[in-house]
């Protein structure tokens, strides 16, 4: 068990062999922000990865066991200038060797996109069995611009990036869509990003949250949106194949969270970062953007975040010590706690101001990266 002497509010200098247990810890130990900067906190308030969830929400346990392992999706976020090289983007050649595609990364063979991308700045090929999604979100040079990539890889400086080209959004916008493959949905949104998991602040964001789809995830050919619902805008390409839920809410895109009635006391929660998920989870929940195809929950972090994390707890965020981790048994108790948001739809909270946690505040300037 991780303790600590104090929190401290701004960057992470918690101390892992420090002494008080956290187990009272809040998100109202800090106060809310008065502005925010946008490629930290993206998104318009209205977004769905920062409206807090109402207190009329439905709820309905999703029933998710424990897995094999506390899983990350590890997503890769950069920020480029004009000083940055245009690169010509390609098509992955496959699932399993990216860097050798030369076709259009849009299905069109008549498309050729190009974007900023660091000279030096490279995305490692893939090493079965082990393929990442490599889901990237590229904040273009006017500063609002987000250009998103699915199963990318950069294999040598200077040479052509490869990924499927998810198109853009305005990081001032409602910022749904990105290269999440399974549902469409973004890459930015969503993600726990460096600190988020260490310092003393709230995680003050929805998640984004990959379940296993041969276990869960629920498929009818007849639906109008067979095996996927708002706000995602599709499903995996073999979801009538391999998608085996059973439960018709369950599907991608579906919101997950931790009913209101909940409290960590209740679920032995003890380390800082549990409480961190917890209460995230409870006030604004996780949307199912990704199938893990084996038998794991992940969620999204911002690549670094896993070596932030063991930095400052000595400990691993992904670990299989089922036995021998309180980090596991905190990880899976949370799953384990998750219900799906049944009434969850585009209109349902339209005009809504009874929620659980306050609004995003306004951005710091139009122009602030």
């Amino acid at each position: 068990m991780t303790y600590f002497s104090m929190i401290y509010y701004g960057k992470s200098n918690l101390n892992k062999a420090s002494s008080v247990k956290l187990s009272n810890w809040h998100p109202s130990s800090a106060p809310f922000p008065k502005t925010r900067k946008a490629w930290q906190w993206p998104f318009s308030s209205q977004s769905i990865w920062n409206l807090p969830l109402s207190s009329n929400a439905v709820y309905e346990p999703a029933n998710i066991k424990s897995g094999l392992y506390t899983s990350a999706e590890l997503e890769l976020l950069y920020q480029v200038s004009e000083n940055d090289p245009l690169i010509r983007l390609h098509a992955p050649g496959s699932w399993t060797n990216r860097c050798d595609g030369v076709k259009s990364p849009t299905g069109n063979p008549v498309d050729k996109i190009y974007l900023r991308f660091p000279k030096n700045k490279l995305i490692p090929n893939v090493n079965p069995p082990i393929t990442p999604n490599n889901s990237v979100a590229i904040l273009q040079p006017d500063g609002k611009t987000i250009v998103s990539i699915g199963s990318a890889a950069r294999c040598k400086p200077g040479s052509s990036v490869h990924g499927w080209y998810a198109g853009k959004e305005n990081i001032y916008g409602t910022g749904i869509t990105g290269s999440s493959g399974g549902s469409g949905l973004s890459t930015l949104g969503g993600t726990i990003r460096s600190e988020e998991l260490t310092n003393g602040e709230p995680i003050r964001h929805a998640l984004r949250i990959n379940v296993w789809a041969s276990k869960y995830l629920y498929y009818e050919a007849t639906d109008k949106k067979p095996g996927y619902r708002w706000p995602a805008s599709n499903a995996d390409s073999y979801a009538a194949d391999k998608y085996g839920g059973r439960n018709p809410n369950f599907e991608m895109g579906s919101l997950l969270a931790i009913p209101p009635d909940v409290n960590p006391e209740s679920l032995g929660l003890k380390t800082l970062p549990a409480l961190k998920l917890f209460y995230a989870l409870q006030n604004y929940g996780a949307y199912v953007a990704d199938d893990t195809a084996w038998d794991v929950t992940a969620f999204s972090l911002q690549q670094g975040v896993p070596e932030e994390f063991e930095q400052t707890y000595g400990y691993q965020f992904e670990t299989n010590q089922k036995n021998n981790s309180q980090w596991f048994q905190e990880y899976y108790t949370l799953v384990k706690s998750l219900h799906l948001v049944t009434n969850n739809n585009p209109t349902s909270y339209e005009g809504e101001t009874d929620r659980l946690a306050p609004l995003a505040p306004p951005f710091v300037s139009n122009t602030n990266r």
